[in-house]
């Protein structure tokens, strides 16, 4: 008789999990990375590890660990950055990125993810955050001046740096481009190894971002608006999935960031 209610609670989370781990009803299942090998006419197969075109470029790449692979029905992204040891200002990056293969038909994108793990180490003379996240979003559209640098991104960012609570993970949600700053929310957090529900969707006639969050801890939605011209696509049209990690460079400690990301039924809105 003692058992019997933490056996229901365990029905319950079971339960919400099992919920979360399906598609929103509104979206459609576009990968649920059941096959041995990511479906090259769903993704592009653009470099990881070794180059990205979705973060300012001035982060050098210095890593030596990355993955990008399916494994137990899941796209799991590893990455891990090491500071670089002559300089104590500026930092190091790694990405290990997977792109939509049609983004600019992608107005929303819902996924489930669970970050398994996050470790940064700071820098005691360097005041450059050291930090691991993973996002999904992309770019959207141009207000019409057709410079690549004018493209209006929309990201939910998950992410843990070094000054965070230990197991402890920051969720948010961004609109910027890399001329302009948009908005950004705080939209909660989670642990280690918590399931999420994350949605990024245009909702283009309202000119806003709807954000959507829900896991055991946390539900929240918030929506990030704008007002400039959204008519003409995205000149660098970008959607993707990502874990990133970005490591202080240092002289006084040996500085890395790496994470590990699991995600699981990716549905869009074309």
């Amino acid at each position: 008789m003692v058992q019997k209610p933490i056996l229901i609670l365990v029905f319950l989370l079971s339960s919400l999990w099992a919920r979360q781990s399906q598609p929103l009803a509104s979206e459609r299942l576009y990968d649920d990375f059941t096959r041995p090998w990511l479906d090259a006419s769903k993704w592009l197969t653009l470099p990881t590890c070794s180059a990205t075109i979705f973060l300012d470029t001035t982060a050098s790449l210095n890593l030596l660990d990355c993955a990008r692979e399916i494994q137990d029905n899941k796209l799991r992204l590893l990455v891990k950055a090491y500071g670089n040891a002559v300089s104590d200002e500026g930092r190091q990056f790694g990405p290990s990125e997977l792109y939509f293969i049609n983004p600019n038909a992608v107005n929303s994108i819902a996924a489930t993810l669970r970050v398994n793990r996050v470790d940064a180490v700071a820098c005691p003379s360097n005041s450059t955050a050291s930090f691991g996240q993973t996002i999904l979003g992309g770019n959207y559209f141009n207000p019409a001046t057709g410079d690549p640098n004018d493209d209006v991104a929309a990201i939910l960012i998950v992410e843990h740096a070094a000054i965070d609570t230990a197991g402890t993970l920051n969720v948010g949600a961004l609109v910027f481009s890399p001329n302009a700053f948009y908005g950004f929310s705080h939209l909660g957090t989670i642990q280690f190894h918590e399931l999420l529900t994350a949605k990024v969707q245009w909702d283009q006639p309202n000119h806003r971002f709807v954000f959507t969050v829900a896991s055991a801890s946390l539900r929240s939605t918030d929506s990030i608006y704008y007002s400039v011209p959204d008519t003409m696509p995205a000149v660098g049209a970008i959607k993707l999935l990502a874990a990133r990690a970005f490591a202080p460079n240092c002289t006084t400690e040996h500085t890395t960031a790496d994470i590990e990301v699991l995600f699981d039924n990716v549905a869009i809105n074309e």
